[in-house]
């Protein structure tokens, strides 16, 4: 893991003054169900923005669906065998058409129906914002005030939604007398689910936002990175030519040393021990598996401003929130796939990832990052597979997974072997007390093996072929191997 330094530019609410405009296409947000805090993955996030006269055509996300089955279309195929990422649209519809001069916002919900929302209306008028055969909602403008969100006063217009069925009389359902709020500088506070609407009638209060960032938008680092002086956190680490081939596999362990807070960062300093348990074929990662000391990131910085569950159109990310191994409730991933969306067949297609790769990085609330992986395709500086993981951590006094420690002597085992070439019998002499030692021919076959041992012990090869052998001793966390010659 690299360490985390994040640059990023404060904006003043001032040089973002929307003027009640209901979005900003520089400033994600996030909203939270009204009636339950819980479901709060509603985002607003603009894969494209493109200027119409007057008015701003936002490009919504897409939300990424696990569970549908792959699209039957010749596009369609997974990449490699692998299943296919369909897309939803997001809770405002693909595309919201916002008019900067008149104040108005249009969208259409699941059903291709135009919602049509007048923000631009005199105080005390109303205006019709959907109707169907049984049904007819308008939005009335009933107050303008100052009124505080996020800890930022400013001018707010409250919207009131009045339900009426076709003769005109009030309909008590969820979104009867549910306020809209606009306001002057951080723009909607309040809307409703627009793309599933009327068949669900949601309200949605915003949850926080980006530049200048508010609230809760998403998971910061403030969050995972609770490390202090003495926790300890390890790391394993492997890598191979290719996945599940052998490879060779570390451990680093890090005691945090310092946790330095300034008004606006975080340093975290540790001293680190890399340890190498196995060797075998290595693969072309270069610095995937460094940390530097210290870590440092900016307080209330997000490490994502993209959503969950989010499928972004001609990229590879996808992201989500799920329970973590040690009971944790808050975690983030996200992974890159050999894939674009396509808008026709409303899937993920494939294509040759020759000369690209895969990642995934995996964040846990208190735990910090916890897992990267890295297959590379293709020309040889990219083949090969690199994963890391934290297989232990004790954070607080809590503990979680397993630790693997090594003594000084394990850490630089050695194997001697004498005579060499030999006949009869060979001395095996080791700096750490076998646990068994293993005699192999060069294809592989067992001839041999033996346990018990101590650090100085003699093996009997009376009867051996003349040839070459592989003698490898191992300890309760280490091994290595030499070759002897049999004549």
């Amino acid at each position: 893991m690299k360490t985390l330094t994040l640059f990023f530019c404060i904006l003043s609410l001032s040089s973002l003054a929307q003027n009640f405009q209901p979005f900003n296409e520089n400033v994600p947000k996030r909203f939270v169900n009204a009636n339950d805090p819980t479901d709060d993955d509603y985002f607003f996030y603009t894969d494209s923005t493109k200027v119409q006269g007057d008015s701003l055509i936002f490009r919504q996300y897409l939300i990424s669906n696990y569970n549908k089955p792959a699209v039957e279309h010749p596009d369609c195929i997974g990449w490699g065998g692998n299943g296919i990422h369909t897309g939803d649209t997001s809770w405002l519809g693909r595309v919201l058409i916002m008019d900067t001069v008149s104040s108005t916002l249009t969208l259409n919900n699941e059903m291709s129906q135009q919602l049509f929302f007048d923000f631009g209306l005199p105080l005390g008028d109303s205006s019709l914002f959907y109707q169907n055969a049984t049904d007819n909602f308008y939005i009335v403008y009933t107050s303008l005030q100052q009124e505080t969100f996020f800890g930022q006063a400013g001018s707010t217009k409250t919207f009131v939604i009045r339900h009426y069925d076709n003769l005109s009389q009030p309909v008590s359902s969820n979104l009867h007398n549910f306020e809209i709020k606009l306001g002057e500088q951080l723009g909607l506070l309040q809307f409703i689910n627009g793309n599933q609407f009327p068949t669900i009638e949601q309200g949605l209060t915003m949850r926080g936002q980006l530049n200048p960032t508010l609230g809760q938008y998403q998971m910061t680092y403030d969050e995972i990175y609770t490390w202090d002086v003495g926790d300890l956190i390890q790391y394993s680490t492997y890598e191979s030519v290719q996945a599940g081939y052998p490879g060779t596999v570390n451990y680093q362990m890090m005691e945090i040393t310092n946790r330095v807070e300034t008004t606006d960062s975080v340093y975290i300093y540790f001293q680190s021990d890399f340890f190498n348990f196995s060797t075998g074929p290595t693969s072309s990662c270069p610095g995937f598996f460094s940390t530097n000391s210290p870590i440092s990131f900016r307080k209330g910085e997000n490490i994502l401003e993209y959503p969950h569950n989010g499928l972004p159109y001609e990229s590879f990310y996808f992201f989500e929130d799920s329970t973590t191994s040690c009971g944790g409730t808050a975690r983030l991933s996200f992974s890159e796939e050999f894939s674009e969306y396509c808008d026709s067949c409303e899937c993920m297609i494939a294509y040759d990832g020759f000369g690209d790769y895969k990642e995934s990085r995996a964040y846990d609330a208190g735990r910090g990052w916890v897992s990267q992986s890295f297959n590379g395709y293709g020309p040889p500086n990219l083949v090969g597979f690199c994963s890391k993981s934290m297989n232990y951590s004790n954070i607080g006094g809590v503990e979680c997974g397993t630790a693997h420690y090594l003594g000084l002597d394990e850490l630089q085992l050695t194997i001697e072997l004498h005579p060499n070439p030999a006949s009869e019998q060979i001395t095996v002499k080791s700096n750490s007390i076998p646990r068994s030692i293993y005699v192999h021919t060069l294809d592989g076959k067992l001839k041999q093996s033996v346990l018990n041992l101590d650090l100085e012990s003699t093996l009997d090869i009376h009867g051996y072929a003349s040839g070459i052998y592989i003698v490898t001793i191992e300890t309760e966390n280490a091994s290595t191997s030499k070759r002897i010659i049999v004549q």
